[in-house]
């Protein structure tokens, strides 16, 4: 039988679930994000033009598919971490190889 190694490809998609579940929710605490921009520009007179209405309109319809992009990706991330083995053969790209394709910048995150 071949030795196991742990899967830290798994561990990487472990860690930007974990991320963007916290980002998800910094952006639900906070509110709407146009709010802010909406009232400097148009109620405290930031932008005196024909174009301001027109803009955070199209600002407002940006920023509202967050939240289901938010979703969307946590849900994506979840699919393939639940994907992955724990263990994994000795030697193969998600285990202790891994660190070599990352580079140097992986090892920041532990």
């Amino acid at each position: 039988m071949t030795d196991q190694e742990d899967n830290l490809y798994k561990a990487a998609l472990g860690r930007a679930r974990t991320r963007i579940g916290q980002e998800r929710d910094a952006f639900d605490i906070g509110g709407d994000p146009t709010a802010a921009i909406t009232r400097a520009i148009a109620t405290d007179g930031g932008w005196d033009c024909s174009e301001a209405d027109g803009w955070l309109e199209d600002l407002s319809h940006q920023v509202s598919g967050l939240r289901e992009a938010f979703d969307q990706a946590w849900n994506d991330i979840n699919s393939a971490y639940e994907g992955q083995p724990d263990k994994v053969d000795e030697g193969d790209w998600r285990g202790r190889a891994y660190y070599t394709l990352q580079g140097p910048l992986i090892l920041q995150a532990y």
